[in-house]
Formats: C-alpha cells, sequence, structure tokens
C-alpha cells in the first residue's frame, strides 16, 4: 500500500509510526510459510518498545521490518502492509549486530557500545533507533545496567526505539516500569500451525 507520510505540528519534534500487519519485504520471500504480519505502534506516549521473547520468535526480525518500512516510505515506495502513517524521520540509528573480526582493535562488547554512544550522541525526537540484543557480550549484571541506562536516556531525548533483549530483569527489578517514561513492554511468542496429522 502507499503509505501516508505526514510532518510534525508546527514547531513540534512529535514523531509517529503506525502500520497495519506489516510484513518484512524481504523476510517473506525465503520463508516456507506464511509471513505472520505484525502491527508496530509508535507515538509520543510509547516511544521506546521494548521487545522480548524466546529465541527464534522473530524478534530481530520485527526491529529490522521496523526500520525497512520506515525507510522504503520516506524513499517513495509501497510498502507490504494492510495501513502505514509514518511522520517524516531524520534518520535511523541501528545497534544490530556486531561483526567479529581482527582488523578492529576492539572487543565485540567494546564496539557494541561504541556503537550505542554514537547513537546517544546523535539521536533528535525525530529519530528512529532499533536496539538488537544490546548488553549480552558481557557479564548479565553489567548488561541488564548498561542497557537500561542507555533505554533512559534514549527515552529522555525522545526519540522513538525498537529494542529487543532477553533481560527480563530490567522489570522484575523495577528499573523500568512499563508505561511509565514512555517505555512500553511487547512480547512475541512462537505459533506452530495446526497440521492435517493432528486433526
Amino acid at each position: 500500500v502507499r503509505p501516508e507520510i505526514v510532518a510534525p505540528p508546527p514547531g513540534s519534534d512529535e514523531c509517529s509510526i503506525y502500520v497495519e500487519n506489516g510484513r518484512h519485504p524481504l523476510q517473506e520471500l525465503v520463508i516456507d510459510d506464511e509471513f505472520i504480519a505484525n502491527n508496530v505502534m509508535i507515538d509520543s506516549i510509547n516511544r521506546v518498545s521494548v521487545v522480548t521473547g524466546p529465541n527464534f520468535s522473530g524478534k530481530s526480525c520485527y526491529a529490522r521490518q521496523v526500520g525497512v518500512l520506515v525507510y522504503m516510505a520516506h524513499i517513495g515506495c509501497f510498502i507490504p502492509c494492510d495501513r502505514a502513517r509514518i511522520t517524516i524521520t531524520d534518520q535511523i540509528l541501528a545497534r544490530i549486530s556486531s561483526v567479529e573480526t581482527c582488523a578492529v582493535p576492539q572487543s565485540s562488547f567494546q564496539q557494541d557500545l561504541t556503537q550505542m554512544a554514537t547513537i546517544l550522541r546523535r539521536s533528535t525526537p525525530r529519530t528512529l533507533v532499533l536496539i538488537d540484543e544490546f548488553g549480552k557480550g558481557t557479564s548479565p549484571s553489567s548488561g541488564i545496567a548498561v542497557l537500561t541506562s542507555a533505554l533512559k536516556k534514549l527515552s529522555s531525548i525522545k526519540c522513538k526505539v525498537v529494542c529487543t533483549t532477553h533481560f527480563l530483569e530490567v522489570f522484575s527489578l523495577g528499573l523500568l516500569k512499563d508505561g511509565q517514561d514512555g517505555i512500553k513492554t511487547l512480547q512475541m511468542a512462537v505459533h506452530i500451525p495446526s497440521s492435517d496429522q493432528d486433526n
């Protein structure tokens, strides 16, 4: 469909992303079964979406899907969904995964920290930030601490964030609260379709 691209109100940095039944345009080409569509609802109230769920449930695909659909909408493409309304975004910054290489004199965790520091410095209220499993390369307590700090800072900047994580402790320990400071929790689940043998 043709996405609706809207400008924020005059004098405002308000930015929102609404996608109904969105699909990842590349991922759905390589899967055997039907791609399960997902909604995206990011606005001034729910700015930071923290996505949890089991391995292989589609968390990383969801984060990438949001970035790809927003990018495609901004370059004038039709996008795979039922409906989309996206406010003009000034940049998409991502901390997705670090490539392990000896050419860079940094550990993979140090690379992650460097990427996150760049995101924190460059983000504006009109920025879309994608974070996938940040903090995994160190001890759990340190990973939880740096993830919590990064999300609190991004929330204060008021940019739009999709963050996937296995660190449920950020909520169980009360470090972040669902529905507070623009943070919204989402959970992915694994759907196993019934086969004819089950009937």
